[in-house]
């Protein structure tokens, strides 16, 4: 499921929670930080940024 682009009112409570961490990887991934070396301490997968970040991060970016 695609909540890229569902608005923050129509989130359950951990969808809200799981677009938070979402957005903590984009932060990191700005910072130029590589996803597979803060995934595991933030508690993230590939699937959950895919789901509320797939508009803003590319494979490329998940994968390096």
């Amino acid at each position: 499921m695609d909540l890229c682009n569902t608005p923050w009112k129509y989130l359950s409570a951990q969808e809200k929670r799981e677009r938070l961490l979402a957005i903590e990887v984009l932060r990191r991934l700005k910072k130029g930080e590589k996803f597979g070396n803060f995934m595991k301490d933030i508690g993230v997968s590939k699937a959950l940024v895919r789901t509320h970040a797939s508009y803003y991060v590319s494979e490329d970016d998940l994968n390096g």
